[in-house]
């Protein structure tokens, strides 16, 4: 199969995950993947460095796994664009590529003569994709940004952690995939517009953009009710149960989310009713809520007599919302993920 975008070619001047994610995807697609490195930048940073066997060989360059999961679908080359040389060879790529997507800090690819305007010039109908931390325009424009800020800088951070110690971010660059995939959209709503029009155009995409817009629901709370939220560890704002429960074993744990009466009263049934349940404190939505703390001492009690694995698939055939904390290797040899 050639796939959807057989026939678009696209220039990935790109570094880090965020966009690599989002021209592997194209390149998944079908489209040819044209990789531009420079050798005066590494290509990732030095903690997500992974080797086979961890021996770097004589050419660790080519045997980086996490280069080479992100740059799958691509060809190569490397071009130093601070010479005219290599500049020269840029603009040839451009001259015969639909797409060009670079992620420096705002205003690089004009200093170098390669920005959007020069580029259209060589290529009318090209789509210019630029994404920057926070765009091109406000007062931040000038700001560098990685994946791993913008969980604060969005104001996810503000909502995940527990009271009594502070935000926690989600370990991990948590919306450079957010940010990948939304240039795939974007990219694809492009190359419709030049399909009907015949333009190009230029995307100033940024990651701060993204990032508020997955925030819309605690964004309209504000808006409407003047509340700016707050941590809330794992408890959800009007339900209960709902958090993560510890089981029989060493850090093994078990999330469970009561969204209904009739849900409550099949965890109750299968926790054999105990005593406690059938008090007035834990008699509605509401009543439970306004106890939560009483309540998730008592389910931590239930919980831990029990295996996750048991519980879980329990809880699941009773039409219960739970799922065990998996760490990599429960994932990796887990029998569904296998199938």
């Amino acid at each position: 199969m050639k796939g959807a975008l057989a026939g678009v070619r696209v220039i990935d001047s790109t570094t880090m995950v965020a966009m690599p994610t989002g021209t592997h995807i194209l390149g998944d697609m079908g489209a040819e993947i044209i990789k531009v490195e420079t050798h005066t930048m590494f290509r990732t940073e030095a903690a997500r460095l992974m080797y086979a066997d961890n021996q770097p060989g004589k050419q660790p360059w080519n045997r980086d796994g996490s280069f080479n999961s992100l740059q799958r679908s691509k060809l190569g080359i490397t071009l130093n664009l601070k010479t005219d040389e290599g500049k020269d060879a840029f603009r040839e790529l451009v001259q015969i590529s639909d797409i060009l997507v670079e992620n420096n800090r705002a205003g690089t690819m004009d200093r170098l003569g390669l920005g959007y305007e020069a580029m259209r010039q060589i290529r009318p109908d090209l789509i210019y994709v630029s994404n920057t931390g926070f765009g091109h325009t406000g007062p931040w424009r000038r700001y560098a940004g990685i994946g791993r800020m913008f969980e604060l800088t969005c104001g996810l951070s503000h909502f995940t952690g527990y009271p009594d110690e502070g935000p926690r971010r989600v370990g991990k660059a948590f919306f450079d995939l957010h940010v990948g995939w939304m240039s795939v959209f974007a990219i694809l709503a492009a190359l419709q517009h030049r399909h009907e029009t015949g333009n190009g155009q230029w995307l100033d995409f940024a990651m701060y953009q993204v990032g508020v817009s997955t925030m819309g629901d605690v964004i309209l709370d504000f808006l409407i009710n003047g509340r700016p939220g707050g941590l809330m560890g794992n408890s959800h704002p009007s339900r209960a149960p709902h958090g993560v429960y510890p089981c029989k074993g060493e850090d093994e744990w078990l999330a469970i989310d009561i969204q209904t009466e009739r849900q409550w009263r099949d965890l109750i049934n299968i926790f054999g009713n105990p005593p406690w349940s059938k008090s007035d404190l834990f008699s509605s939505e509401i009543a439970r809520k306004q106890n939560e703390q009483m309540l998730t001492n008592h389910m931590n009690c239930l919980t831990s007599s029990w295996h996750t694995k048991t519980l879980y698939h329990l809880l699941q055939q009773a039409g219960i919302p739970a799922a065990p904390v998996m760490n990599s290797r429960d994932v990796v040899t887990d029998p569904h993920l296998r199938e």
